[in-house]
């Protein structure tokens, strides 16, 4: 409702370009845009409200020769690409446009982390791009916590925007070089080296302690399973208390199988991650997959074995009945 009255109210002369010619001439002394200024900080009902009022402000560029689509992009703002992608009927000039760089949209999602979520102390424009020359600055990811998980999300969420963009993009796009002789890819794989480094010891340091984990449950239940609640018959080898309450000890082998084959199935899924070549396309399904699923089996395995816990407290209550 305000950005409605206020875009009502300003003047929109000095922002609104109908002549395609009216590039670079004069565009650096002019009053900063609000639409781009919009784009830039994130403000999605702002730019909605703007194209709506004045469609034709969608041919804004900023003073990299850069429009708002890829202001949205190399500033990773997610539902403002959706918007622009689905609703906006610049779209196809705009995705192939090419900024005074020679920077294609695919160039501009090569940039590293999210904005939105930057480390505290890191400025915007020292996490993503200097307004000044162009260049991105790759280092954001050296005030992060090291060790921490959070630098394999940063890393899987670059690659999933990456491929997103160029799944959007057009095939003449991506391997079209831009001023400093380097393609999209190259540029991404040059950007994301520190991180993807770090991003691999992180993932191999919290599987290091999952595999711990896993081994310990694993140990537990396995050692549980040949030590039954109440012993065995020594002429038949079969659970003495199998003979007085059979559904009782066949849950608890069933809670203890199943804890036991979750933590197996974890324990593989973590090696499958310590054998991972660690790729940027590994960072696309297949690391934050295989952490998701051994994390999983981890949580059952260990839910599992508390069940199986409390099934053996029973059969002791039985054990104790029956003694008696």
């Amino acid at each position: 409702m305000l950005a409605n009255k206020l875009i009502e109210k300003g003047d929109w002369i000095h922002y609104i370009h109908t002549d395609s010619e009216a590039s670079s001439v004069g565009r650096r002394n002019r009053a900063l845009d609000p639409l781009l200024q919009a784009t830039r900080v994130g403000i999605l009902e702002v730019v909605m409200a703007i194209l709506n009022k004045y469609p034709e402000a969608a041919d804004s560029f900023d003073e990299n020769g850069r429009n708002i689509l890829h202001i949205s992009v190399e500033q990773k703002h997610r539902f403002i690409y959706d918007y622009l992608m689905n609703f906006v009927a610049y779209k196809d000039r705009m995705l192939a446009d090419i900024d005074f760089r020679g920077n294609t949209i695919l160039h501009l999602a090569t940039c590293v982390g999210n904005p939105t979520r930057s480390p505290p102390g890191l400025s915007r424009n020292q996490l993503v791009v200097d307004d000044v020359d162009g260049q991105w600055n790759t280092d954001f990811h050296v005030e992060a916590k090291r060790g921490s998980f959070g630098v394999v999300n940063q890393m899987s969420w670059d690659v999933l925007w990456f491929k997103r963009v160029k799944h959007d993009s057009y095939p003449h796009l991506w391997h079209l070089r831009n001023l400093d002789g380097k393609a999209a890819e190259e540029l991404f794989e040059e950007n994301h080296a520190a991180l993807r480094e770090e991003a691999e010891k992180a993932a191999k340091h919290v599987s290091d302690n999952l595999i711990i984990v896993a081994i310990l449950i694993g140990t537990i239940n396995f050692a549980v399973l040949l030590a039954l609640p109440g012993g065995f018959d020594q002429n038949t080898g079969i659970p003495m208390l199998l003979k007085s309450n059979r559904q009782e000890v066949q849950f608890f082998m069933v809670y203890i199988g199943l804890a036991l084959f979750f933590a197996v199935l974890s324990l593989a899924t973590l090696m499958l991650i310590q054998l991972s070549r660690f790729d940027t396309n590994d960072f696309h399904i297949a690391i934050p997959l295989k952490t998701i699923i051994s994390c999983l089996t981890i949580i059952y395995s260990t839910g599992f074995s508390a069940t199986a816990f409390a099934q053996g407290y029973i059969l002791e209550g039985w054990k104790s009945h029956a003694l008696s």
